[in-house]
């Protein structure tokens, strides 16, 4: 009979499913870089400040517009833009004029 080698007996596919397992020396370190990808994201997530505030934007979206969040600026000009719409509504008939 023909003896093998050791280096082709790792390319002989299993005798019942007929699968060869020379896949795993790709794919073990593939997983590992990949490991070390999502590692090296996390960190760089916490680092930056990503988990700081996972609540405040979640309770942000519910308040349509902060006056807090102006400046005084804008809030003047939007004081300003509210009274010139107030009085654009009012009629003729409702002014003080003799």
């Amino acid at each position: 009979p023909l003896e093998k080698s050791s280096a082709s007996a790792y390319f002989v596919p299993h005798p019942q499913t007929g699968i060869c397992m020379t896949i795993l020396y790709l794919l073990i370190p593939l997983s590992l870089i990949l490991l070390g990808l999502a590692v090296w994201a996390f960190f760089w997530a916490v680092k930056h400040d990503q988990f700081d505030d996972l609540e405040g934007p979640a309770h942000r979206i519910l308040f349509d517009e902060d006056e807090n969040d102006l400046t005084p600026e804008e809030r003047q000009r939007r004081q300003e833009a509210r009274e010139r719409k107030s009085a654009a509504r009012k009629s003729p008939n409702d002014s003080d004029q003799p």
